[in-house]
């Protein structure tokens, strides 16, 4: 059952070239209203939702004669639910990238605390010390 709707998917999309193929080459001629431009386009879209819904039966035919609905849905679902996982993964920062991140953090607060008692001890005048006289 698999191999001949595999034949009649191919025989479809023999059609379904050759019907997009036509439209492109009429769509790159430039010799039309913009009426028929329209129409083309339209029918450039046609082509295209038909593409879509035949591969969506082929795969869901398929997934029955091999697999029940159920788990066919929970296939599909286990499969959305690892590209978003994924996705999140992403943006997310690894820990090792944590660490780091932090210990930079640390490091500029360090270096500004230092930047900061230096112009402190600059800013103070400095006071002279006492002459022998004063000392004595």
């Amino acid at each position: 059952m698999a191999l001949m709707l595999m034949d009649a998917r191919q025989a479809r999309m023999v059609t379904i070239r050759a019907r997009r193929e036509r439209c492109r080459d009429a769509l790159r001629s430039g010799a039309h209203s913009p009426g028929e431009e329209a129409r083309l386009v339209r029918e450039m879209a046609g082509i295209n939702v038909v593409d879509v819904v035949t591969y969506t039966v082929f795969c869901l035919v398929l997934y029955d004669s091999l697999l029940t609905a159920e788990q066919a849905v929970g296939h599909v679902l286990t499969v959305i639910r690892q590209e978003r996982g994924a996705e999140e993964e992403k943006k997310r920062p690894i820990p090792e990238q944590q660490r780091q991140q932090q210990e930079q953090q640390q490091q500029q607060q360090q270096q500004e605390e230092e930047e900061q008692q230096q112009k402190q001890q600059q800013q103070q005048p400095q006071q002279p010390q006492g002459t022998a006289l004063e000392q004595g």
